[in-house]
């Protein structure tokens, strides 16, 4: 049975629904839910996308949106399928070339550039320092307080998988977006609570019947493309358990003593945890593969962390449990 809304996190219903200058009120909704301690945006233009990743293995797994706002304000709006190891490393670059561009040869340069904020939505799980939360918002910050050095760069990600409300515990309008993001194409009709606008708009724009043959071919296409994607990673995350057990496996045995047997078994889970951390596997998976308690599992991704990330940045995010 064919979908009756569109998957928002497909390109296809991404640039449709938040990627039209007809649909620019709906960026600006959505920019000032995830941005609620910033002034809000009353209006956004969207521009071409000069900084997009260059690689189409990049434009497979991230789409984005640019835009400014009345006061000239930057954000680069971006949805991310694709796990990473450096995911913070490659936000901070990222950000940092709407910046650069904003530089004014002369006799000097003019470092009085407009802020930049990048917005991500990622389709996994990330190792950020604070496991419970799925929203993260990061300023350049004073290790010793509080107070915010500068305001100019805000990186702003959201860990999608970790959204779990449901439709009665949806609050204010982030969770509504979130939940959007997450489950629109499994919507048979328009629930109670998204009977207001925007919503309404959105659920007009991602109806497959409001569409042509031709665009339903095009996200047919986009369908493909992410229903292939993420079984290609699926696949590669279980490859990844099984050869972590498997190596733990061997190494035991190669002690050719029985305890030495037990500890390499035990170790073979420990490291099969940790490749699962790094590739963004979820908690459950991991603890249903390796049998793992889920205490020991919280705490060894805290160690682990602690020793891939050292000190790093101070992160101020408001309270947001899954």
């Amino acid at each position: 049975m064919q979908d009756k809304y569109l998957n928002f996190m497909t390109d296809f219903a991404f640039k449709r629904i938040l990627g039209e200058g007809a649909h620019s009120h709906l960026l600006v909704h959505l920019l000032n839910a995830l941005l609620p301690h910033q002034p809000p945006s009353i209006s956004v233009t969207i521009h071409s996308s000069e900084h997009r990743m260059d690689s189409p293995e990049d434009r497979i797994a991230i789409f984005d949106i640019f835009l400014s706002n009345e006061r000239d304000a930057k954000f680069i709006f971006e949805a991310q399928r694709n796990p990473q190891e450096f995911y913070v490393k490659r936000a901070i670059f990222y950000a940092l070339r709407p910046i650069v561009d904003q530089g004014r040869k002369g006799r000097q340069w003019n470092f009085d550039f407009q802020p930049v904020s990048l917005l991500s939505i990622l389709d996994f799980e990330y190792e950020f320092r604070l496991p419970d939360k799925y929203y993260h918002r990061a300023h350049i910050r004073y290790f010793d307080s509080d107070f915010v050095l500068s305001d100019d760069l805000a990186l702003v990600m959201v860990e999608l998988p970790k959204f779990t409300k449901h439709l009665a515990e949806l609050e204010t309008d982030l969770d509504h977006w979130l939940y959007l993001f997450r489950h629109l194409h499994t919507l048979t009709e328009i629930p109670e609570t998204f009977k207001r606008e925007p919503f309404m708009q959105i659920f007009e724009i991602a109806e497959m019947i409001n569409m042509t043959e031709e665009e339903r071919r095009a996200y047919q296409a986009s369908l493909k493309r992410y229903r292939d994607y993420h079984n290609q990673m699926d696949y590669n995350r279980k490859k990844a358990l099984k050869e972590g057990v498997q190596q733990g496996i061997e190494q035991g045995i190669e002690q050719g003593i029985e305890q030495g047997k037990v500890l390499g078994i035990e170790e073979g889970m420990l490291h099969s945890a940790e490749n699962s951390f790094k590739i963004g596997l979820t908690l459950e998976i991991i603890q249903a593969v390796t049998a793992i308690p889920r205490e020991e599992l919280l705490a060894l991704r805290e160690t682990w962390l602690e020793a891939r990330m050292g000190q790093s940045s101070r992160v101020d995010e408001p309270s947001g449990k899954a």
